[in-house]
């Protein structure tokens, strides 16, 4: 959760390499997300107002950003994050390509030696994968699930699942070059 590593031994850690999930021990945007979705919720249940939850969140989600060492994949996460939020209180839409350019273009601005950062340039690929490759999967996703006769509760679930693990899939997928010619290994 906070990327400290010092209390795994060799062996777990090439446990985890081995199974291929070597991913949940690196500090990712989907640590943010996970953030993200426990607060934003308890602040829900709490019955929070949208703005003062926006605002909410996106203040824990800089904390963090700054409480990990603001790790490239943290940073991208956190200012997309920032964008978003900036787009609801501007009431433009968001744009997913928009927003990752203006993040990279803030990241090399304040720090110009993130080109040279594998975890930056894993971050910001596979999240390009992600923006493109999720909404063609959702149109095939709407076309599917018009033809079942479940809940639509029962179709959410189902669909959250599916989508996680699109995500995951398009991520690694274009990923599998950088990790084979940097890393020596396709987790």
């Amino acid at each position: 959760l906070l990327g400290t590593r010092d209390h795994l031994s060799g062996d777990t850690s090439l446990h985890f390499q081995r199974v291929g999930v070597t991913h949940i021990l690196a500090l990712s945007g989907m640590h943010v997300s996970v953030l993200i979705f426990v607060f934003e919720n308890f602040l829900r249940l709490l019955a929070c107002p949208k703005r003062i939850r926006s605002i909410t969140v996106c203040v824990i989600a800089f904390g963090y950003l700054f409480f990990t060492g603001a790790s490239p994949s943290i940073a991208r996460a956190v200012l997309m994050l920032g964008v978003l939020t900036l787009g609801y209180y501007w009431n433009t839409d968001y744009d997913s390509f928009t927003s990752i350019s203006a993040v990279l273009a803030i990241m090399l601005l304040f720090s110009p030696n993130a080109v040279l950062d594998m975890g930056m340039w894993l971050s910001f690929v596979a999240s390009a994968a992600i923006i493109v490759f999720l909404p063609a999967f959702d149109s095939v996703q709407e076309l599917l699930y018009a033809k079942l006769t479940l809940s639509p509760k029962w179709i959410k679930v189902i669909s959250a699942a599916i989508t996680a693990v699109v995500v995951g899939l398009a991520a690694n997928i274009v990923l599998i070059y950088l990790q084979a010619r940097f890393f020596g290994e396709i987790s």
